[in-house]
């Protein structure tokens, strides 16, 4: 049951209310009923308040569906919607709207959204497409402005009376509640998917993932074989020539051989040539099997680098949660992310299919500010608005290749947060439609949201592209090659080491043998001295 009080004030008309019935509250489920009421009751100022919320069921139902209750305007021989809602939430009322705001001040909060919204830090001027759209109607209708930053607790503000404006690129995805009404549509977005293009992110692993396993292990298994003839070989040469074999015994032993043949494989050549005519004819097979494979090795990295398609691992949502191999990024204040919760509101919980998929090891995409350090990682897909992600992306495209996935979601208008208290709001949204009918508003799409600068998408993007090698396709090679000579230079320090210790402990013996031999010398003479002198 829903109450209505009588006010007693100065004037009084007769009025008639319409009020439909709450939908279904919480756990009470009723049938929808649209009922009239009429009553006496007073306006003060052109302002009628009733007083019917009694419990937090009534409550509910004006906040989450305004527009239930209406009064009849004699003058103006229309109904007006009593919408505001009382600060301490007894009661709603109508609002008498103005027609001249100079020289007031509004207080505005802004949702800091590149390029819809930029406010600059030492000033309260603000920018891009929706802050200049402010800054016309601030000098036409003539009012200050004074800009808060946006918080969590900034949508309260609009029910407590401390703002009258929130001033954010606001997607209209709900019906306004008492609190807020939105103002005409300024402009239109929708959502897309980004992803790095195949071959933007570089694999450390690309020099080994060149030639197939099979292939690599051909190659292995080939340095094997001649390394095993080439020792076999040696070593019938000496048994069968044992005088007059190789001078140079080291070169007989099999680690110096395996070297010897790895740099034939390897192009670098052999150290020296052998005087066997057999040994020679596998030199010269060996430096010509290194000279194929480098050549197919290095044409097949530049042909894999040049000539490089744009397939993509993901091509919609539906790729997204089937496979599972990227995760989704997305902002969870964002209009996109109540399509992925059990109830449809971002206080929700995710869905069970997407539970695993949403935002697991993602930047912080509601941070601009470092969201560009972290956005080429590979195993990822974006869910932004074009514009939006473009602005980020901006910052880092010479790093990486990110490429749109054709396909539009959720198209949606936007619109600036009025206070339903805010008697100003009707006077802002006619000036609005103004700058729509005039064209200032397409100026500025064009100014600040056209599409020139999108990324460009999977679809229209040539089919072959040119990527460079890159620092991080080399890597791999580099730190073994840093690992090759730290150990190189351990081998050296420890060689150095222990030649120092035995050259000391040769010294040391040619000592004692001197010192031995002295000895022995003169206790022979002194032998010699007493047998003559007997």
């Amino acid at each position: 049951m829903i109450h209505c009080g009588i006010v007693t004030v100065h004037e009084t008309e007769k009025s008639i209310l319409l009020l439909e019935n709450r939908r279904t509250v919480d756990h009470m489920k009723c049938e929808m009923m649209i009922f009239f009421i009429m009553f006496l009751c007073c306006v003060v100022k052109g302002e009628l308040c009733i007083r019917l919320l009694n419990n937090d069921a009534e409550f509910d139902a004006i906040l989450n569906i305004p527009g239930r209750l209406w009064r009849w305007n004699s003058v103006d021989t229309k109904f007006e919607m009593i919408e505001a809602l009382k600060y301490n939430r007894s009661a709603i009322c109508s609002i008498k709207e103005v027609r001249d705001i100079q020289r007031q001040t509004i207080t505005v909060i802004a949702d800091m959204m590149p390029p819809y919204i930029m406010l600059d830090e030492h000033s309260d001027a603000v920018t891009g497409y929706i802050g200049e759209v402010w800054t016309i109607l601030q000098k036409k209708l003539k009012f200050k402005t004074f800009f808060e930053r946006a918080n969590p607790a900034s949508g309260r503000s609009l029910v407590n009376g401390k703002a009258d404006e929130i001033l954010a690129a606001t997607a209209i995805h709900t019906s306004a509640a008492s609190y807020f009404a939105y103002s005409t549509p300024v402009a239109t977005s929708s959502y897309s998917l980004f992803i790095l293009s195949d071959g933007s992110g570089v694999s450390t692993w690309w020099y080994i993932k060149i030639f197939s396993i099979r292939l690599w292990l051909t190659i292995i298994m080939f340095m094997i074989v001649i390394w095993g003839v080439v020792v076999l070989n040696y070593v019938l040469r000496r048994s069968v020539y044992s005088r007059t074999c190789d001078r140079h015994a080291d070169s007989v032993m099999p680690p110096i051989n395996f070297i010897t043949i790895l740099g034939g494989v390897t192009g670098q050549g052999f150290p020296r040539m052998p005087t066997s005519w057999s040994l020679r004819l596998l030199v010269l097979s060996i430096l010509i099997m290194g000279m194929l494979i480098a050549v197919e090795f290095n044409s097949t990295l530049t042909s894999f680098l040049t000539i490089k398609g744009t397939s993509l691992p993901i091509s919609n949502l539906e790729d997204v949660v089937k496979k599972k191999t990227h995760s989704l990024c997305l902002r969870n204040d964002s209009t996109a992310y109540i399509h992925f919760t059990d109830t449809w509101t971002l206080e929700g919980n995710i869905k069970k299919e997407w539970s695993d998929l949403i935002n697991k090891n993602c930047p912080d995409m509601r941070n601009h500010k470092v969201l560009h350090s972290h956005l080429c990682q590979q195993g990822v897909v974006y869910l932004e608005a074009p514009i939006i992600f473009q602005t980020v992306y901006n910052q880092v495209k010479e790093k990486c290749d990110i490429v749109q996935i054709p396909g539009n979601y959720w198209s949606l208008k936007l619109a600036i947060l009025h206070a339903r208290a805010s008697p100003h709001k009707c006077l802002i949204d006619f000036y609005l439609l103004k700058l729509r009918e005039a064209g200032i508003l397409m100026y500025l799409e064009s100014k600040w949201i056209s599409n020139k600068g999108i990324i460009s998408s999977a679809a229209t993007q040539p089919q072959g592209s040119f990527h460079p090698v890159q620092h991080e396709h080399v890597y791999l090679t580099c730190f073994c090659l840093l690992i090759i000579m730290t150990i190189s230079t351990i081998i050296c320090i420890v060689e150095n080491i222990w030649y120092r210790y035995q050259v000391r402990r040769r010294k040391q013996h040619l000592r004692y043998i001197t010192r031995k031999n002295r000895f022995l010398s003169i206790a022979g003479q002194r032998t010699v001295l007493f047998t003559n002198f007997e």
